[in-house]
């Protein structure tokens, strides 16, 4: 897929559904009558003030031609669950950052609560890092250092046969620097 937008939003709860959003990038898309598929990853940050990370992705090829994503898509929670993964990698950063995010796979919806929402043409997955001690206690480390971080992940749906292999990667990003005062709230976006 390829990474189309980003939003790095502030509020005081947490935003859900920002492709469902009238006048975002993905209904603004879709008013024009087009036909792409959208996937977003909306990582939620909870505290005085609640900070999202949504990153959309897009797609050329229609859902049924990539059968893993198509049931990923169309799946239930548990099965989502089940595959959506994050590799994460410091790139650029303090060692106890690097040290503590670390570099391997994680199957997210393992570990943290996922909220997913589906519009005709889109996936949004709500990721809650607040619904963990841990990753909250990285994530607020992590904030910490923000500004002087290079952070890059990828994002997959894993593949368990040998039929749905090889894993199919929905995107990857890199975020340079992210300044936390640079988030906007939702009615300046």
């Amino acid at each position: 897929m390829q990474m189309v937008g980003a939003d790095w939003i502030k509020s005081d709860k947490r935003e859900d559904d920002l492709a469902g959003r009238p006048g975002g990038l993905v209904q603004k898309y879709a008013a024009q009558g087009g036909s792409k598929f959208f996937f977003i990853v909306n990582i939620q940050v909870p505290g005085s003030t609640t900070y999202s990370l949504a990153l959309y992705y897009m797609m050329d090829t229609p859902l049924e031609k990539v059968p893993l994503l198509e049931r990923f898509v169309n799946g239930d929670d548990t099965f989502r669950n089940s595959r959506f993964k994050l590799i994460p990698y410091i790139s650029k950063g303090s060692w106890i950052v690097k040290q503590s995010v670390g570099k391997k796979a994680c199957l997210v919806g393992q570990a943290l609560e996922i909220n997913y929402f589906r519009g005709s043409n889109y996936l949004e997955l709500g990721v809650d890092i607040g619904s963990s001690t841990v990753a909250r206690g990285v994530v607020s480390l992590v904030l910490g250092y923000l500004n002087n971080l290079v952070i890059e992940m990828a994002f997959l749906v894993q593949g368990n046969t040998q039929e749905e292999l090889p894993e199919f990667l929905l995107g990857t990003c890199r975020l340079n620097y992210l300044d936390a005062s640079k988030a906007v709230s939702l009615d300046e976006c």
